[in-house]
């Protein structure tokens, strides 16, 4: 195992390097330690946590300040639920609805521009 010394540790965020290398979460590819951007792909090593607004490195599945998940996003949390049968039916249920909603309004828009009757 490696020893790294605890003011490596801290400026590294509580990451712990091996080697002083960073892995792309993309390509795999080794980078250095203080690389912003992966050097074979160009893909960010970096992502911005959308609650705090902490920097965390792609790889990680939760912010190291506030426990965000980093990698769900409510557009994927969406697809895999209507993927589900259940995501399916009351997707299909609100469909309907929305669709007698807008029946009802334009048969009421017609009947008052016909004078009611």
């Amino acid at each position: 195992m490696i020893k790294m010394g605890l003011d490596v540790f801290k400026a590294a965020g509580g990451e712990l390097l091996r080697l002083r290398r960073l892995a792309c979460s993309k390509c795999g590819a080794d980078n250095v330690a203080d690389a912003r951007v992966c050097a074979a792909c160009m893909e960010g090593l970096y992502v911005k946590c959308a609650a705090c607004g902490e920097e965390n490195l792609r790889a990680r599945a939760r912010c190291r300040t506030c426990g965000f998940y980093l990698r769900r996003t409510l557009g994927k949390r969406l697809r895999k639920w209507a993927a589900t049968r259940s995501g399916r039916w009351t997707l299909g249920v609100l469909i309907f609805l929305a669709l007698a909603y807008g029946t009802v309004k334009g048969v009421q828009l017609v009947m008052q521009v016909d004078g009611g009757g």
